[in-house]
């Protein structure tokens, strides 16, 4: 019996009673099946050919007839043929422009797990014996119209006949096969591919009746009913289903490049916006944005609704069911409602109200979008007669060309126009704070208006210009201010003059300068008098004819002081030449000190500046250790040098009537033979105390020489020391 092997066909042909007589093939095939399955018998299918087997595989046989197959086991194997029945996944193209992938979910029993993961649209697919089909019918109508399930189809198809002996029967084949796939028994690993084969042929007929009950199917939408077959469930069920959730996804359908921001940036002018970058219609031709646009609309609900919006939240929220718009095009929907003035934009601490060159840098791409956040811009808007008055007071305070009265263009000039001008504006500001001018404030809020004008990439500008007049009158103010310089030189006339009289605080008190100071004094008054109207534009002659006076009277100062302080140097010069001393002089001493009087003078000049170093050197002239004080010390000097180192005193009246000492001159009472005290001869002589030259010295040796015969003891030598 063990070498028995006929395969089906061999089977059938000795069955065959008569030529021609009829075989029923699959009666006999079923019959074949159930002597498989008798306990106790070995016959099997291997290969094709069918044999008995020995005892040895009666063991596994009833371990593979006492395997529980469970529900999740079963489940197990519906799954892997369902999603080969699906695959590839379902997806369907809606309104022209847009593919859809389906998530796919099998429910059977309790389980309900994702087999295909696709998008926001699911199909819960769900097969039934025909037994169960009305009651799952009736409970899917109703589960459909839940929210939750607003956006799954749900696809009910009967099967007609059941399946679960044959999930059992592959559960079985496969848990024998893999208990035993390492069982190194020849027949054993025979019988497991006669095991893996029954599998395989009960996995076929599984899927053929799973696809047969998929032709006898329907799909339920949000209550709703729809016959359909393996085919129709996606070309028209399910393609009308994802019409229905993505309902706004026609309000922008367009995917649009990842440039387009940048793209959008380079038109400043609305109005020259090629097709490309307004695909919906939103600009109209003359570059007005229709701000109730239905997809704007959209977009501000949810900014209303979520006060702590951004852009990744945003994106990601119209990305899905019902929008299913491209992230792409969700920034280009905000640009344009930015370019609109509808919302605010904010990057880190930055806040724009306007689209331009920051703005779009910080959306230019998907991943710097998720970061900003993102709010409604509930300023009041300006109205078209608003937006006039804007474009007009900018072209009356700087005349920009090609300016309309739009937002955008209004911005730009601004924006321009502040850039340029704001450092002089700086500048500015710092001479009137320099100079404490009234008008300091003024300036100064001109500056902050420039720098928050800067700082918005002008989109403060239509604002400020249309409704705030303090913007308006701090610049009118600047440009007077600037025109008043430029024409009349009026801060250059201030600074001169307030310098002039802070350099005049350092003239020494001359009286000659009396006069001087008065006036002066008598200017700044007027100077100060001035300063305090801010309105400092309208006195630009008064500063001009002022810093004039000033320099007149400086130069008539200089010209008094001059002539008083040559009138003084040339009489202090005479008084020098009248002394004794000088008139003592030899010759080439006097040339001596009137070269040295000669170089006393004084430059003339007609500045402050010069009138301060003249009356400089006029004062060190007569100061201590000064030129005159080294003059009279000179003269003092040569008068010394001139007098003879020793000098013999010159006889007075008195010295003639004293007796002579003479032995030979005696008195008429004087008895020459008498014994009297001896008379004692003194010799005057004066000698330098300051010997310069060798022939000082030696004309005071030569000198003492000729006194020694007279030194005895009657005698004596008196010296003095002059200078």
């Amino acid at each position: 019996m063990d070498d028995f092997c006929l395969s089906f066909d061999n089977l059938c042909s000795l069955l065959f009673q008569q030529v021609g007589h009829p075989l029923n093939k699959p009666e006999l095939r079923d019959l074949l099946d159930e002597i498989k399955d008798t306990p106790g018998v070995t016959l099997q299918e291997i290969d094709g050919r069918f044999r008995f087997m020995t005892n040895a595989i009666l063991t596994v046989q009833d371990e593979r007839s006492r395997l529980n197959a469970t529900d999740s086991e079963k489940f197990k194997v519906m799954k892997e043929l369902v999603l080969d029945i699906l695959s590839p996944a379902p997806s369907v193209s809606i309104y022209g422009s847009k593919t859809i992938n389906a998530t796919v979910e099998l429910c059977r029993g309790r389980q309900n797990p994702a087999l295909i993961s696709g998008g926001d649209i699911k199909i819960n697919v769900r097969f039934v014996d025909a037994s169960d089909f009305e009651k799952t019918h009736n409970a899917l109508l109703t589960e459909s119209t839940k929210v939750e399930n607003k956006q799954t189809m749900f696809w009910l198809c009967t099967l007609p006949q059941d399946i679960e002996l044959l999930l059992i029967d592959v559960v079985r084949d496969e848990t024998i096969c893999n208990n035993h796939r390492h069982d190194t028994n020849k027949e054993i690993q025979d019988y497991l591919r006669a095991q893996q084969a029954d599998a395989d042929k009960n996995r076929q007929e599984i899927t053929r009746i799973l696809r047969q009950s998929q032709n006898n199917s329907e799909t339920i939408c949000k209550g709703s009913p729809t016959s359909v077959n393996g085919e129709t469930y996606k070309t028209q069920a399910l393609k009308k289903f994802a019409e229905d959730v993505y309902d706004k996804y026609p309000l922008a359908s367009r995917s649009m490049p990842t440039s387009v921001v940048s793209d959008l940036l380079a038109y400043d002018d609305a109005a020259k916006l090629p097709a490309s970058l307004n695909p919906f219609g939103i600009v109209d031709d003359n570059g007005v944005i229709d701000t109730s646009y239905a997809a704007f609309a959209e977009i501000k609900d949810y900014i209303a609704s979520h006060s702590d919006a951004n852009g990744g939240q945003l994106a990601d929220y119209f990305s899905r069911a019902k929008y299913g718009w491209s992230k792409d095009t969700i920034r280009y929907l905000v640009a344009l409602m930015l370019k609109a003035g509808m919302i605010v934009v904010r990057s880190g601490a930055q806040s724009f109200k306007m689209f331009t060159k920051n703005a779009a840098e910080a959306m230019k791409n998907n991943t710097s979008f998720g970061h900003l956040g993102l709010s409604l811009n509930t300023d009041a808007h300006l109205s078209p007669a608003e937006m006039m008055e804007a474009m007009k007071m900018l072209k009356e305070l700087y005349n920009p060309q090609g300016l309309t009265p739009i937002p955008a263009s209004i911005a730009k000039a601004a924006l321009k126009i502040a850039t340029q001008r704001r450092t002089k504006v700086e500048q500015l500001k710092e001479t009137f704070e320099k100079l404490a001018m009234a008008g300091t404030s003024t300036i100064s809020q001109a500056v902050n208006y420039l720098v928050k004008i800067i700082d918005s990439e002008g989109a403060e500008a239509p604002y400020l210009f249309a409704k705030d007049k303090a913007c308006a009158d701090a610049l009118r103010y600047v440009n007077q201010v600037q025109k008043a310089e430029e024409q009349g030189k009026m801060l250059s006339s201030i600074k001169k003059i307030e310098k002039r009289l802070s350099d005049a605080q350092r003239l020494p008190q001359l009286p000659t300068l009396e006069d001087l100071k008065n006036k002066l004094g008598e200017d700044e008054q007027a100077f100060n008098d001035i300063m305090l109207d801010p309105d400092c534009f309208n006195h630009t002659s008064e500063f001009a004819d002022l810093s004039s006076r000033i320099d007149s009277e400086i130069e008539q100062a200089c010209s008094h002081f001059y002539m008083e302080a040559t009138h003084y140097i040339n009489q202090k010069n005479d008084e020098i030449r009248a002394t004794t001393d000088f008139s003592s002089l030899k010759d080439e001493q006097k040339q001596n000190i009137e070269a040295m009087m000669s170089r006393i003078s004084i430059q003339e000049g007609n500045t402050l500046d010069r009138l301060q170093e003249m009356c400089s050197q006029f004062t060190t002239f007569y100061a201590p250790l000064g030129i005159y004080d080294s003059i009279d010390r000179k003269v003092k000097q040569y008068v010394a040098e001139n007098v003879p180192p020793v000098t013999i005193p010159t006889p007075t009246e008195d010295d003639a009537n004293k007796p002579s000492n003479d032995e030979n001159n005696q008195t008429p009472n004087e008895d020459p033979t008498s014994a009297n005290e001896p008379t004692v001869t003194v010799e005057h002589r004066q000698i330098k105390r300051h010997l310069t030259q060798r022939s000082d010295v030696q004309a005071i040796i030569d000198e003492l020489t000729s006194l020694l015969p007279k030194i005895d003891e009657g005698s004596s030598i008196d010296l003095s020391f002059v200078d």
